[in-house]
C-alpha cells in the first residue's frame, strides 16, 4: 500500500485523493471493537508544529507510525525543503539534492520516504530521492534523461515514476527501482509519454502510455519486470484508458473514455479483461479504492447537479451508498476491510448553500450523519486504524470551524483534547490520521501533527503570530505568539527572521512554568507581504518553528492590503470538485506614482489541495468606489511559471459594515488543449460577479482599501 501522494507540482488533484483515501487505511479490525477498545474522549495529544520557519507547509501524507511527510519554506521562502515529522523527532529538514527544491510525495509503512529535488547543476531538472533516517536523502540514480519525478513506493522500497527519456520534453518514460537492482526503463505502448501512477507490494506498476508515435491515444498499462508493459485496451465505444491503483493480487482499476467524451470506472483482471463498473445513474464515474479482496469503492457525478458514493464486488455489482437526503454525497476515506466509509453528504438538493454534513458509512448498516458543532456544514476526511473518524465542523453561525474526532457517538472538538495548547492557536479541521492515533490538521498557525500524549520530551509549541498590521513603510511593526511546552520545568529564548532579506533578530520571552510569550518588533523599508517567522527553543535544544505573513503598505497612494483566511467551498479545486477546508491568503496592490502598472504581492495557500500560489508580477487593478477592488496578474503555482490569476477584494468596512469577502481565480494556458484551464475560483454563483456579493466571506483577518494617507 502507497500511503503518499503523487508530485504536488504534476498531479495535484489525484495526489490530494490519494492521501485522504488511503492514509492510515492499514490495520482496521472492526470499528466498534475499535470504539470499545478506545474511548477518543479519553485521550489527549500533543502537538507538534509543521513548520520549517517559512509561510508554506504542505503536507504529503502519513503512514501508518504516525510519519508526516510533505514540503515546507525556509525562513524568508528563501528555498523549499522536504520534511518528516515525528512525535519524538519533532520537524527534521531534509534538505534538497544541492537545488532550491525538493518535495517528499510518499512513504513506505517503515518510514523510507521518497520525493524529488531540483540539483546544484541546472541541466539535472528534478531528480528522485529516497530518504531513511539511517541514510539520509540518497539520489537513486538516472538512465539518461532528466526530470525524473516518482509516483509512489510500496513496503519493499521498490520506487516507480517518470523521466524526460529525450531531455528536451519530447518523449517521457516511466522507470522501476530497486535498492538492488538500480533503475530501468518500463518502455512504452509505442507512443512517447508513458506515466506510472500506483505500485503493489509484488512491484506490479500501473498508468497509462500513449500507444503509437504522433498519437494522443492512450491505454491503461500493467507493467511487471518479468513480463514487461501490458496494453490493459480501453472500454467497447472508447479509446482513451487509464489505471489508477492495483491491489495485492493484481486487479487494476481505472478509467476509460467513451466516444461520447464520459468516463466509466472499471476493473481489470488477468482473467476477466477490462470491466465496466457503470455510472451508478449519473453521468460519469470514478474509482478511487481497491482492496486485497477485490473489492472496489468509487464515486459517480453528473456536473453541478449529482454526486454519488458506492461500492462494488464481483457479487453484488454497484451498491449505492445513499444520502443524508439530498443528491450530493462525497466520500472522502475508506477502510482497508471495506466496512467504513467517511466524508460529507447534503442534506437537500440545493447546492448553493453548503448545508452538508459529515456521515460513515458501515457494510452492516447505513449511512450516519455525525453531525456539527452548531453550523450548517461539516465533513469527515479520514478514518484510522483505531476506527477513529476526524473531520472539521461549522461552529454556530458559521464564522469559523473546529477540527474534530469522532468517538463513535458524537464529534469531539479536539481544541478540546490538546494537552499543551498556546493562545492563538486554534484547530481549524484534520485532515489525516494513522493507525498509531496520530492526525494531522489545519489550525491558524499554519499544520500540526497530534500525537497522543506521551512523557517523553518534546518541543514547545507556538501559537498565532500577531502582528499590529498592515503597517505603514517606516513605522513600527509589533509581532508576538504565545508558546506552551509539556516540559514544565524549560526555559525558552526566541529568535525572529523578518522576511526582507535581513539577519535573525532575539526576542524577548516572558514566561512562567514553562508557557510564555515572544515579542519583536521591525521596521520595514518598503511595501510589500513579509513572511515573519518565529523560533522558539526550549533549554534542552529542541526548537519549533511558526511563520506569517504581515503587509506593509505606501500610505502615498491609494492601495489595497489583506491577510486572513476563507472557507473554500467544494467546486472552488477544479480538478477534485470534492475538496473544501480553509484557505488563507496575503496580498497587497497599489500603484507607484506614474507607474502604469501596479506593483505588490499576492500569496494564496489551499492545504486541502496542495495548493501555493504565489505572485508579484501584476499587470492592472481597478478600485470600484469605496469597497471593491480586482487586480490581475501572473505568479507561479506550487513553484511552477506561467500561471495567472484575477483577485476581487470586497472590504466589508466600506460596504455598509459586512463582512469583507474574497475570490481569487488562477488559470493556466494548457498548449495541447490550446485552451485556458482554470485550477481555483472560489466564486460558484455567476450571478453575484462584480457585485459587493462576490467571492467568498472571510472567516479571520480583514482587507482594507485605503485611500491616500488613509
Amino acid at each position: 500500500m502507497n500511503f503518499g501522494l503523487d508530485s504536488i507540482d504534476r498531479a495535484k488533484a489525484r495526489a490530494r485523493n490519494a492521501a485522504r483515501l488511503f492514509a492510515a487505511a492499514l490495520f482496521v479490525a472492526s470499528l466498534m471493537l475499535a470504539f470499545s477498545a478506545r474511548a477518543a474522549g479519553a485521550q489527549m495529544y500533543d502537538v507538534t508544529n509543521l513548520s520549517l520557519g517559512g509561510p508554506t507547509a504542505l503536507v504529503a501524507g502519513i503512514n501508518p507510525s504516525g510519519q508526516v511527510f510533505g514540503t515546507a519554506s525556509t525562513p524568508g521562502y528563501a528555498a523549499l525543503h522536504a520534511f518528516v515529522a515525528t512525535r519524538a523527532d519533532g520537524m527534521v529538514d531534509l534538505g534538497t539534492l544541492g537545488g532550491n527544491a525538493a518535495y517528499a510525495i510518499a512513504s513506505s509503512a517503515s518510514g523510507q520516504v521518497v520525493g524529488y529535488s531540483k540539483t546544484s547543476t541546472a541541466a539535472d531538472g528534478y531528480r528522485t530521492f529516497l530518504w531513511t533516517k539511517a541514510g539520509g536523502m540518497v539520489d537513486i540514480g538516472t538512465i539518461g534523461g532528466k526530470d525524473y519525478f516518482p509516483a509512489a513506493i510500496n513496503d519493499s522500497g521498490q520506487v516507480t515514476g517518470s523521466f524526460d527519456a529525450s531531455g528536451i520534453g519530447l518523449d517521457y518514460h516511466g522507470f522501476f527501482w530497486t535498492s538492488a537492482g538500480g533503475m530501468v526503463d518500463t518502455g512504452t505502448l509505442g507512443g512517447s509519454l508513458t506515466t506510472p501512477l500506483a505500485i503493489n507490494a509484488s512491484g506490479q506498476v500501473v498508468g497509462w502510455s500513449r500507444i503509437a508515435t504522433g498519437s494522443y491515444t492512450y491505454h491503461a498499462f500493467s507493467w511487471t519486470r518479468a513480463g514487461g508493459i501490458v496494453d490493459l485496451g480501453a472500454l467497447p465505444g472508447g479509446s482513451n484508458s487509464s489505471a489508477t491503483g492495483v491491489n495485492a493480487l493484481g486487479q487494476v482499476i481505472g478509467t476509460s473514455y467513451l466516444d461520447d467524451g464520459t468516463r466509466h470506472a472499471f476493473v481489470w483482471t488477468a482473467g476477466s479483461g477490462m470491466i465496466d463498473l457503470g455510472t451508478d445513474g449519473a453521468t460519469e464515474s470514478l474509482p478511487y479504492a481497491i482492496l486485497d479482496s477485490g473489492q472496489v469503492f468509487g464515486y459517480s457525478y453528473t456536473p453541478g447537479s449529482v454526486y454519488k458514493a458506492w461500492t462494488w464486488t464481483p457479487a453484488t455489482g454497484v451498491v449505492d451508498l445513499g444520502s443524508l437526503g439530498g443528491t450530493y454525497t462525497v466520500p472522502m476515506a475508506v477502510s482497508a476491510s471495506g466496512q467504513v466509509v467517511v466524508g460529507y453528504s447534503y442534506l437537500d438538493a440545493d447546492l448553493s448553500q453548503n448545508h452538508s454534513h459529515a456521515f460513515s458509512w458501515t457494510s452492516a448498516g447505513a449511512m450516519v450523519d455525525l453531525g456539527t458543532f452548531g453550523g450548517t456544514y461539516s465533513m469527515a476526511q479520514a478514518i484510522n486504524g483505531l476506527g477513529q473518524i476526524v473531520g472539521g465542523s461549522a461552529l454556530a453561525g458559521d464564522a469559523s470551524s473546529h477540527a474534530f474526532i469522532h468517538d463513535g457517538t458524537s464529534l469531539k472538538d479536539l481544541n478540546n483534547l490538546l494537552a499543551s495548547k498556546p493562545a492563538g492557536l486554534e484547530l481549524v479541521d484534520a485532515f489525516l490520521s494513522s493507525a498509531d492515533g496520530s492526525i494531522v490538521a489545519n489550525t491558524t498557525t499554519g499544520s500540526v501533527l497530534l500525537s497522543p500524549s506521551s512523557q517523553t520530551a518534546a518541543a514547545p509549541v507556538i501559537g498565532a503570530i500577531l502582528a499590529n498590521d498592515p503597517v505603514a513603510i517606516g513605522t513600527t511593526l509589533s509581532a508576538s505568539a504565545s508558546s506552551t511546552d509539556a516540559n514544565t520545568g524549560d526555559t525558552h529564548s526566541a529568535s525572529w527572521t523578518w522576511g526582507d532579506g535581513g539577519s535573525a533578530q532575539p526576542g524577548t520571552v516572558t514566561e512562567s512554568g514553562g508557557s510564555g510569550t515572544a515579542k519583536g518588533s521591525h521596521v520595514f523599508a518598503a511595501a510589500g507581504i513579509y513572511p515573519v517567522s518565529l523560533a522558539v527553543t526550549d533549554s534542552g535544544g529542541l526548537t519549533s518553528n511558526a511563520s506569517g505573513n504581515v503587509v506593509v503598505y505606501d500610505p502615498a497612494a491609494g492601495f489595497v492590503t489583506g491577510n486572513g483566511r476563507i472557507q473554500s467551498p467544494p467546486g472552488a479545486y477544479k480538478p477534485d470538485a470534492t475538496v473544501a477546508g480553509p484557505a488563507t491568503f496575503s496580498f497587497v496592490s497599489k500603484y507607484q506614482k506614474g507607474a502604469k502598472v501596479p506593483t505588490g504581492t499576492t500569496a494564496f495557500q489551499f492545504q486541502g489541495a496542495a495548493l501555493d500560489f504565489y505572485s508579484d508580477a501584476y499587470d492592472w487593478m481597478v478600485v470600484t468606489g469605496q469597497a471593491r477592488a480586482q487586480f490581475k496578474g501572473t505568479g507561479t503555482l506550487n513553484g511552477e511559471q506561467n500561471y495567472k490569476f484575477m483577485l476581487t477584494a470586497i472590504d466589508g468596512n466600506a460596504a455598509g459594515g459586512v463582512a469583507d469577502r474574497f475570490r481569487i481565480k488562477i488559470w493556466h494556458y494548457d498548449a495541447a488543449a490550446q485552451q485556458d484551464v482554470t485550477v481555483y475560483d472560489n466564486q460558484l454563483a455567476s450571478g453575484t460577479d462584480g457585485t459587493l456579493a462576490e467571492g467568498t466571506a472571510v472567516s479571520a483577518g480583514n482587507i482594507v482599501i485605503h485611500t491616500p494617507n488613509k
